[in-house]
């Protein structure tokens, strides 16, 4: 993330180049707005219950459906963090 010239051990690419860059926006884009996506970025979805990001080497951001059933929490699980969720929110 915006180092890889630093690390001389491995000889970088413009595809790893494009990831640093695409994924640095995405972290300052988040910590100035809470949300990690802006203009002319790959759109990064909004993460929901039981769901992970997987993210691929061409910086296409977006919410892997196969893998998604394999991550579901079981349904008491998923209650269980929706409660402290709210505890949390209440403070």
């Amino acid at each position: 993330m915006g180092n890889l010239d630093l690390n001389k051990v491995y000889a970088w690419g413009p595809d790893d180049y494009k990831v640093s860059q695409v994924m640095q926006d995405y972290f300052a884009n988040f910590i100035k707005t809470g949300n990690p996506n802006g203009k002319g970025m790959p759109n990064w979805p909004k993460f929901g219950e039981g769901q992970r990001i997987v993210i691929d080497v061409t910086t296409r951001a977006e919410a892997d459906k196969a893998m998604r059933a394999e991550w579901t929490l079981p349904p008491k699980r998923q209650k269980e963090n929706a409660r402290l969720l709210a505890m949390l929110h209440e403070q």
